[in-house]
């Protein structure tokens, strides 16, 4: 029988998701649609910009895709992409540099590490379910 997925880590992953769209939606050229309701997406001036989101897309989809799936790996690469963010946001408020606007928020990395943390015993629990069948 199959393991139901505990709903921490259904949400994580819609939230990977929900994410990752934001991202299309922001690259997609529909900014009037949005304007006028009073959502503002910030403009993608150059290659560089085009290139990071798309980056961002695909490792925001490999990420939820993984946790649907309970990986092991997911969880650790949530884990880097989150800590990676909020040391950068951390270096950009230090040293009072514009943050990019393609690079996630303090507020927003934090948030999800408060978010991500949690689920650990559901990917190490894995782990050692496999060991103790051996």
């Amino acid at each position: 029988m199959k393991e139901k997925r505990p709903m921490l880590v259904t949400f994580i992953a819609d939230l990977t998701l929900f994410y990752a769209f934001l991202f299309i939606l922001a690259m997609l050229p529909i900014h009037k649609i949005f304007e006028k309701v009073n959502i503002y997406f910030s403009p993608m001036s150059g290659f560089i910009d085009w290139v990071i989101t798309i980056l961002n897309i695909i490792i925001l989809l490999t990420i939820a895709y993984g946790y649907y799936k309970i990986k092991g790996w997911a969880y650790y690469l949530l884990l880097s992409y989150n800590l990676f963010f909020l040391t950068t946001s951390i270096i950009f408020m230090v040293t009072q540099i514009k943050p990019q606007y393609s690079m996630p928020g303090f507020t927003e990395t934090f948030l999800g590490l408060m978010l991500t943390y949690p689920s650990k015993r559901y990917f190490i629990k894995q782990k050692s379910n496999l060991e103790e069948s051996k």
